[in-house]
């Protein structure tokens, strides 16, 4: 959790029981956080509604209003502000009939249950690190390491970067629509060389990620894809400004 802004970092974990409460709550502080608790979801959306968390860790099953159906309650107001906040779902079932439900609730990822430290530290990265660390998706520094500090090679392999990225992200797209895991792969590994060819590490980590759920079978791989899309969008436009 290095380069992580001195700022306060707020979770909310949202959990009826007070044994997975504890530890829930005992990991998020050694991550730096400041943890509130809910027993259900209408408790956690009058917090939602109250207070600007970064990440809430939210338990499936519970009594009166469960996670599923306060996850999508919540995604309906939070369309109307800008950005979107980490939901992940606390489950013991995590098969693709299971997982599929979290992200048609509107859940962006999963630790299953029994949580450990390492999952959490896992999931803290992918979902919440990247909003808040000073590290820049592009680093014209590193980039030029790859390019044996020749600033005419950069360009000329931004630029091809920038023309064959869209495609594939395109195809990616498709492929998420289509269930189609072979070009979920193909295109995942493509969109990784590329950036692995402009030092883009957090960029090339979230395609290695898709492409060995697709490899793997795993459908976790078609909800991954929606954030790698939007780390590559986001790069290209820091890309397109360093040039």
């Amino acid at each position: 959790m290095a380069n992580i802004e001195k700022r306060e970092l707020l979770a909310l974990v949202v959990e009826d029981d007070k044994i997975n409460q504890k530890l829930a709550g005992y990991y998020l502080k050694k991550h730096g956080y400041t943890v509130t608790f809910a027993d259900d979801g209408h408790e956690a959306l009058g917090l939602l509604d109250a207070n600007k968390f970064d990440v809430v860790l939210m338990d499936v099953n519970m009594p009166l209003m469960d996670g599923y159906s306060a996850t999508t309650a919540f995604r309906k107001k939070e369309k109307k502000w800008k950005g979107r906040l980490p939901i992940i779902a606390l489950t013991a079932a995590t098969d693709t009939e299971a997982v599929e439900k979290c992200m048609e609730a509107g859940m962006d990822g999963f630790i299953a249950k029994p949580i450990s430290n390492a999952a959490l530290g896992e999931i803290l990265e992918r979902f919440v690190v990247g909003k808040t660390a000073a590290e820049e998706l592009f680093s014209r520094v590193a980039a030029l390491k790859v390019c044996d500090d020749d600033p005419q090679l950069l360009g000329e392999v931004a630029e091809m970067f920038l023309k064959d990225a869209p495609r594939q992200m395109e195809r990616i797209r498709l492929a998420v629509l289509e269930k189609d895991f072979m070009n979920l792969e193909f295109f995942a590994h493509k969109l990784k060389g590329g950036a692995s060819n402009l030092a883009a590490r957090k960029l090339a980590l979230a395609a290695d990620e898709v492409e060995n759920c697709a490899t793997n079978r795993d459908a976790n791989g078609f909800s991954l894809s929606g954030a790698l899309l939007e780390m590559a969008d986001k790069f290209m436009d820091e890309l397109k400004t360093a040039l």
